[in-house]
């Protein structure tokens, strides 16, 4: 019991942490030399993950990694939704990004056993920087 508690706590604590990232405002000029290395120092301390290793890792693995730290699907959708926000700023990896976001939301749609429009959305803005 208490240890359900303890992870609704920390679910609610990465959401939080989710949702400050996603206010940000991502600038090209200031996101290699400050807004990157924040992101990466604050999402590898809430995650285990910085974007550049999301970027090196491989679909699968990545949802893997995910799965074991047995995040909700909001923090799944969450995630995505800040790979979204990075793209146009992480312009040699968009597609990279891209694909991680769609299979992120992919997955999230598959097990949470829920029909969403939010995340077909989602998956479809995922798709479109595929197409550019």
């Amino acid at each position: 019991m208490l240890t359900k508690g303890f992870k609704d706590e920390d679910q609610q604590k990465l959401s939080e942490f989710f949702y400050d990232m996603l206010q940000l405002d991502f600038v090209p000029k200031n996101w290699r030399n400050q807004q990157k290395i924040s992101v990466n120092v604050l999402l590898k301390e809430h995650t285990g993950l910085s974007i550049d290793t999301i970027i090196a890792t491989s679909e699968s693995d990545l949802l893997t990694h995910l799965h074991q730290q047995q995040l909700s699907f909001e923090n799944y959708e969450l995630l995505g939704d800040l790979l979204l926000k990075i793209i146009p700023v992480e312009t040699e990896n968009q597609t990279n990004l891209a694909n991680k976001a769609l299979a992120i939301f992919e997955y999230a749609q598959i097990e949470s056993k829920m029909f969403s429009f939010g995340l077909i959305q989602k998956i479809t803005q995922a798709k479109s920087f595929l197409k550019s």
